[in-house]
């Protein structure tokens, strides 16, 4: 069964797991480009916004993140002045695992 994320199934060793990320990362910058999802559905739909919101909140609450950043980032991002779905999304990653395994 390959993995969904790179495409290597899990029994796979671990360097074909890294060859197989960098692969998807040059094929999106070289080639497709980002699929949207998130970003955009963060931007045009309430429902996204809301759950991630609830999430980037609840980290810039808990002081872990600078909240001028957070806030920026969040700004910007719903502006459409920048795409930083990939800091929004490693924000809400850890916040999530610190609810999950943490709290």
């Amino acid at each position: 069964m390959a993995r969904r994320g790179v495409g290597v199934a899990p029994a796979r060793p671990l360097p074909l797991h890294d060859a197989g990320y960098y692969a998807k990362q040059l094929r999106w910058k070289l080639i497709s480009g980002r699929p949207e999802g998130w970003a955009r559905w963060y931007r045009d739909y309430s429902s996204a916004r809301d759950a991630v919101d609830g999430w980037l909140d609840a980290a810039r609450d808990r002081g872990l993140f600078d909240a001028d950043v957070v806030e920026g980032i969040r700004s910007d991002h719903l502006g459409g002045e920048a795409d930083y779905w990939g800091a929004i999304e490693g924000i809400i990653d850890v916040e999530v695992w610190m609810q999950q395994a943490l709290d």
